[in-house]
């Protein structure tokens, strides 16, 4: 196989184009702000393009997994190393798209006509089932302890 074919189902590595990011811009410190314009000049990449999502995603996932920094992402504008109060939304984000994703797959299986299902594939569509709506309770309940609680009326 040649070369042009290995690139087209290999891909193309991000390695470089990383490296390029990091030799520029170091270790992000909390609060410094990565305009897409700088990005591109580094990587050569419209920021429009698949490519540069990607090598951005490596970089970003490098960062956090070498110097526990999360490059927040500002749609359109910049990336910017999150400070800790921001770490805590951008949790909550991803927590909450998580419980989105298992709610889905738990609805999935639970529609899924299990009758012409092996007996194996019966009982991972049960633990799926039974997966999700745990997770999908403990959530609402966890999110049932951080509402607002109301005054109680004074009894006269």
């Amino acid at each position: 196989m040649g070369n042009d074919m290995m690139e087209f189902f290999g891909g193309v590595p991000t390695a470089p184009d990383v490296r390029r990011l990091v030799d520029a811009y170091g270790v992000p410190t909390i609060g410094t702000l990565y305009t897409h314009d700088e990005i591109e000049s580094v990587i050569k990449e419209s920021r429009t393009s698949s490519r540069y999502r990607t090598v951005t995603l490596a970089w970003r996932r490098q960062i956090e997994r070498e110097h526990d920094i999360i490059l927040g992402a500002v749609p359109g504008q910049v990336f910017v190393a999150l400070r800790p109060e921001e770490r805590i939304d951008y949790s909550g984000r991803k927590l909450k798209t998580g419980v989105r994703a298992v709610r889905r797959a738990g609805r999935v299986v639970s529609t899924t006509d299990t009758s012409k299902l092996t007996r194996e594939q019966v009982e991972r569509a049960d633990h799926v089932r039974r997966v999700a709506g745990a997770v999908t309770a403990a959530a609402r309940i966890e999110a049932g302890k951080h509402q607002p609680r109301l005054p109680e009326a004074k009894a006269d």
